[in-house]
């Protein structure tokens, strides 16, 4: 369960480990080796989106780090939040979640109060929360269209129904997503 800041960087922990064991890996297949390490990079932007959401900038760790009693040692500060979004935006993020955490940044920044009036404090002042230019607006939007642009182009996808007859087909097809899922390409 994605929750709260402890249990989000105990899997990034997990994952960093995943990912300095990946050069020891024998599998019979090399494809597998692009998988997992393809994999990793999604839990990665994954839980940094969980992070992103419920914090603004938070500490980016991509390698396992060792404790040998020196707390200054794993002390990492804080990203500002505009970085931590686009730490998410990697090219080896699914384009589905880099288009929706990049429309979510987008959002938060377009309608946040940029004049620090919902929020004030160091954090503010930091830019770990808010902090967005109209040019990272700008940016996270345009992201988004391009991450959805490259899922609808795939053609690997469709939507379910995607030409209803009415507001009432549209909903029966919302429903039936939900309600029968498989075999159905949109889910």
């Amino acid at each position: 369960r994605f929750g709260n800041w402890e249990a989000l960087y105990k899997y990034i922990r997990g994952f960093n480990e995943l990912k300095a064991n990946i050069p020891l890996m024998k599998p019979s297949n090399p494809a597998t080796i692009d998988q997992v390490t393809g994999e990793y990079y999604f839990m990665m932007a994954y839980t940094y989106f969980a992070l992103a959401r419920r914090y603004g900038g938070v500490p980016l760790i991509t390698e396992v780090q060792e404790f040998n009693g020196d707390y200054d040692a794993v002390k990492v500060p804080r990203s500002t939040e505009v970085a931590t979004w686009k730490f998410i935006l990697n090219k080896w993020t699914a384009y589905a979640l880099k288009s929706r955490a990049a429309l979510y940044a987008a959002s938060v920044g377009k309608f946040w109060d940029r004049n620090g009036a919902m929020l004030t404090g160091e954090a503010v002042t930091e830019k770990l929360v808010g902090g967005f230019t109209d040019a990272d607006v700008k940016f996270f939007y345009e992201e988004c269209i391009k991450a959805s642009a490259e899922v609808i182009r795939s053609g690997k996808f469709s939507l379910y129904g995607e030409n209803p007859a009415s507001l009432d087909e549209a909903a029966q097809n919302y429903h039936k997503i939900f309600v029968e899922g498989k075999g159905i390409s949109e889910v």
